[in-house]
């Protein structure tokens, strides 16, 4: 566990390669973010996310739950669209997914996205029946957070074995959430969490 903290601070701090179109529009967003009180992505998870991409060159069918203006898509997309891969992501709120659009479509990243603007549990409910099972490598969740259970309930069938499953938010809000900590420990399934932030931290599952 000190090793793998480790080796991803290291990254952070060091492997912020981004061209100068990506890294103005992730500063335009933030401070977007900032200035109307809309809870991004931290910097620190941001760079997590593309690290894992990065060295899992497996990772090419990527689902978003909760992605709001679309700053955390934009870090995955910023490696997605280097394998050719493709980021379903799902977003509910009107306002946001007109942002959402807006700031993908800016990048040109629009041709590896695929925007739901559907409820995430009623979305996920649907294709669980529709598509074909094993469809995603990674699979980050950052919603509502008393709903993280339900959430992690309807991807099992559709994410692969080796399949990698990422909440945030999850030592800020572990309140919300105590539920999906219940029900991992009762049904013994591994987690690792990493205290990415000073006050905040991201949950790991590996499938």
């Amino acid at each position: 566990m000190i090793t793998v903290i480790c080796v991803i601070i290291v990254y952070i701090k060091k492997y912020k390669m981004f061209s100068k179109n990506i890294k103005n529009k992730i500063l335009e967003i933030r401070k977007f973010g900032l200035k109307n009180n809309i809870p991004n992505v931290t910097e620190n998870v941001g760079l997590f996310l593309k690290f894992i991409i990065k060295n899992n060159s497996n990772i090419k069918n990527v689902l978003e739950i909760g992605s709001c203006n679309g700053l955390s898509s934009i870090y995955m997309l910023s490696e997605l669209s280097k394998r050719n891969g493709k980021l379903d992501t799902i977003e509910y709120v009107p306002h946001s997914i007109l942002r959402l659009k807006k700031n993908i479509n800016s990048l040109e990243f629009n041709k590896y996205t695929n925007i739901i603007s559907e409820d995430a549990i009623l979305y996920l409910n649907k294709i669980n029946k529709e598509i074909k099972k094993n469809k995603y490598d990674l699979v980050f969740i950052d919603a509502m957070k008393k709903q993280y259970l339900d959430y992690y309930l309807n991807i099992k069938n559709i994410t692969k074995k080796g399949s990698i499953i990422i909440f945030d938010d999850v030592i800020k809000y572990k309140y919300k959430m105590e539920n999906l900590y219940n029900y991992l420990n009762k049904e013994k399934i591994d987690y690792t969490i990493i205290n990415i932030d000073s006050d905040d931290g991201i949950m790991i599952i590996k499938k």
